[in-house]
């Protein structure tokens, strides 16, 4: 299966869209795509996953990953529209309680802006 992956800058944050399968085989893809939007100068990101059809141990790491090099940059990493499948998985291994969950894109953003302007 592949993975389409998008990105955009929106106000203060990048979003992050993957479509489709997030596994062994196309974690690498959203990888880098993260990679180069943080080397790119861009730390608060807000990942759209509502495009995420199913989410492996290999995608859960590269979620992990972006989170600590988005705090290490001192910025923040959100995920937006997580449900079915993948909702259960972030709730079944307890990162629900690590990530910053958001029912929608908007929401993580207006999250990140108020995060942003406090500090």
């Amino acid at each position: 299966m592949d993975i389409d992956i998008s990105t955009g800058v929106d106000g203060i944050s990048t979003v992050v869209t993957p479509r489709g399968e997030l596994d062994v085989l196309t974690a690498s893809s959203l990888r880098t795509a993260i990679s180069e939007v943080i080397d790119g100068g861009h730390a608060h990101l807000v990942l759209d996953a509502s495009g995420i059809t199913f989410l492996d141990s290999t995608g859960i790491g590269v979620l992990v990953i972006a989170l600590r090099r988005t705090r290490v940059s001192d910025g923040s990493f959100a995920i937006a529209g997580a449900e079915g499948r993948t909702l259960r998985t972030l709730v079944l291994t307890g990162l629900d309680r690590v990530f910053d969950l958001y029912d929608s894109v908007a929401d993580a953003q207006a999250a990140l802006a108020r995060l942003v302007s406090a500090r």
